[in-house]
């Protein structure tokens, strides 16, 4: 934040994007990012840094949570709401805030998902800024609303090649209007850092190739910008032998240049073992002897789910453990609840270095929601393979807060532990990860994180964290022959089948993707031809995602008789509530209802049964309740007093304490 304000100060910027890849990451954002505007630094003349598009007021910055359900951020829903002005002629000019006391506010003319993005400090999920890039309706709007802002992206190394085909469009688009954009990452490889570095100077170029090279530097002609600072890339790894841990990648008269910052004093030796799938209970038991706090994190919801009922058993008359579990499949109103619990738990230690909220024994077993939402600190990881990028991730939650005191560590867990499973044998030739995680990720990257990790174990057993970051990650994506000679016909083999992939993936993102600014198209002419639609409802979303074309539904329970109700297990005063169809419910109930909303899986949603799940969702719509803002446009699905739903192909059931699962109808 403080680069986006440095740039903003130069630049005459007006406001801040904070773009993330989940509505998690966002929500746990949004108050750092509040807390920074309530202390923004002043120019020497006493004039706010970011002054927001009221010039005059000084004190007047709105703000908006850019993601579809804000409403249940609890920071957000404090933050005052602005009385719209009657009419918006000359709001530009200047005039008082209408919060009465100053500070952030919600404008109530900026509210919409379409308005929300003009407003001058905007917190949200990556698809805001992957939106300018798509052929929607109202696109030139969110352009503008980018127009005077600096855009910050965080955890780029998270995006795939679907998503980046957006991101590489909407980066030149931003060059082009001399947006300054600050990139985050600290698992980068270095590869897609120059991939978006020379996105952004496309657009500042107008896509004048490259024309010399000075002192390794690409230098490119300027035509119609100014010189000046554009996309700065934090992470990942410098070119060369040396890889220092931290690399700042910024571009300057359209050169980019490097910078190693000095050296963090923080770090950390993390012992790196490998275990079989049926020793993870019992590693659980000799770690977690004396107490401590470890986590599970599995590759799909079905694997978390089993694991889950797994360890609760195992534990079940033990009351001095808890085992709780987190993942996409909960009621949104839950996991908001999950995840907020697990933070009190694990989140930084109190300053007088009281334990706070953190169990004597916890197992939280969840899936890749953890890797990069929560700020959470545990004693022992015990991780499914994944990309060797996403394997340091997950491994930053170990001991994640240096500063908690040593004796809220049990002897046993007071070292760094990783241990890596989710593989049918080690000893195989090749390795095979279980099938769950490889139609997650694909086989190459799996065999190359395998490839590595053994390589750690063969040589000790320890990663240097964040020393060994780069190197990692730059072999785990780069050309690098890895695994002994046996294993390299299946990865040449895995190799092709992902660059094959990826070629696919690109292809079917760029049917929706803007023109880029040195188009013939150039201009509002032809934008919108062959346009997905609107960008502020699902199916936008699904454009900008791949594998986004699953479903989500509010939940409703239905009675014996056909009546609906507000589900009987919420934690809230209206549960249990009936629910009339031929108006809306009253404001209490639509907020908790808007909050029973769940993602159906993706094998629910898709294939032949894919068509007969949306006729029997909208036969079930409610047309009274399109009038209610939280309810417009969603999907409904009742499930019975058993809290069971028979869908096509499918019967979904609900627990409490699991979330949502799925089993095939015979």
């Amino acid at each position: 934040m403080l680069a986006a304000e440095i740039l903003a100060g130069r630049g005459g910027a007006g406001g801040v994007v904070v773009a993330l890849p989940t509505q998690a990451t966002s929500d746990a954002m949004f108050r750092r990012v509040m807390r920074w505007v309530a202390h923004q630094s002043v120019t020497r003349t006493g004039a706010d840094v970011l002054t927001g598009d009221d010039a005059g007021s000084g004190e007047r910055r709105s703000v908006f949570l850019a993601h579809g359900k804000a409403w249940l951020n609890p920071d957000y829903d404090d933050v005052p709401r602005g009385r719209a002005p009657v009419l918006d002629v000359g709001r530009d000019e200047g005039h008082a805030s209408q919060t009465g006391d100053g500070g952030v506010y919600v404008d109530g003319w900026m509210r919409g998902p379409r308005k929300g993005v003009l407003a001058d400090f905007v917190v949200g999920t990556i698809d805001q800024v992957l939106f300018a890039a798509l052929a929607s309706r109202h696109v030139a709007l969110r352009h503008l609303a980018f127009a005077r802002k600096v855009v910050v992206l965080d955890e780029v190394h998270s995006f795939d090649a679907f998503m980046n085909v957006y991101l590489v469009r909407a980066l030149e688009w931003l060059g082009a209007y001399g947006v300054p954009v600050v990139a985050l990452s600290a698992t980068l490889p270095s590869a897609l850092r120059d991939t978006l570095v020379d996105a952004y100077e496309r657009g500042r170029s107008m896509a004048v190739p490259a024309v010399a090279e000075e002192g390794g530097r690409r230098r490119r002609r300027r035509r119609g910008s100014a010189d000046g600072e554009g996309v700065a890339a934090g992470g990942g790894a410098a070119d060369g032998p040396a890889l220092p841990s931290s690399v700042l990648t910024f571009t300057r008269a359209g050169v980019a240049e490097r910078l190693v910052p000095a050296t963090s004093d923080r770090r950390q030796r993390v012992r790196v073992e490998t275990a079989e799938e049926r020793e993870v209970l019992t590693l659980l038991d000799e770690a977690l002897a004396g107490g401590g706090c470890a986590m599970v994190v599995r590759n799909t919801v079905r694997s978390a789910q089993r694991t889950f009922r797994e360890v609760r058993a195992r534990y079940a008359s033990d009351d001095a453990t808890q085992v709780v579990l987190l993942h996409s499949r909960f009621l949104a109103c839950e996991r908001t609840a999950r995840e907020a619990a697990l933070v009190q738990m694990l989140g930084p230690p109190q300053a007088d270095g009281g334990r706070g909220g953190r169990p004597q024994r916890l197992v939280v077993v969840g899936t890749q929601v953890v890797e990069q939402s929560l700020d959470i600190d545990v004693d022992l990881l015990v991780t499914d393979l994944a990309p060797t990028d996403l394997l340091l991730q997950r491994i930053g939650r170990l001991h994640r807060h240096q500063e908690r005191p040593p004796e809220h560590r049990p002897e046993r867990v007071r070292e760094p532990r990783a241990v890596v499973v989710g593989v049918e044998d080690w000893r195989a030739d090749p390795v095979v990860a279980d099938g769950g995680s490889r139609a997650v990720y694909g086989e190459h990257l799996l065999l190359r994180a395998a490839a590595q990790v053994l390589d750690v174990v063969a040589a000790g057993g320890v990663v240097d964290l964040p020393a060994d970051i780069p190197r990692l990650v730059e072999v785990a994506y780069g050309d690098a022959v890895l695994g002994p000679p046996t294993w390299q016909v299946a990865m040449a083999r895995a190799r092709r089948a992902h660059d094959a992939g990826v070629a696919e993936r690109e292809d079917r993102a760029g049917v929706f993707c803007l023109p880029a600014p040195d188009s013939p198209r150039f201009g509002l002419s032809g934008w919108l031809d062959g346009h997905v639609g609107e960008a502020d409802v699902a199916g936008a979303r699904a454009q900008v995602r791949d594998g986004e074309d699953s479903i989500e539904v509010l939940v409703v329970q239905e009675d014996a008789a056909g009546a609906w109700r507000v589900p009987d297990w919420l934690e809230t005063p209206v549960r249990g509530e009936l629910l009339p169809r031929s108006e809306a419910p009253r404001a209490a109930v639509r907020r908790v209802l808007a909050g029973a909303a769940v993602r159906l899986p993706r094998a629910v949603a898709a294939g032949r049964h894919g068509d007969a799940l949306i006729d029997l969702l909208q036969s079930l719509d409610v047309e009274a309740w399109q009038e209610a803002p939280e309810l417009a446009g969603q999907l409904v699905l009742p499930f019975d007093d058993e809290r069971r739903a028979a869908v096509p192909g499918f019967v979904l059931t609900y627990d409490p304490e699991t979330g949502l699962d799925a089993e095939r109808d015979g």
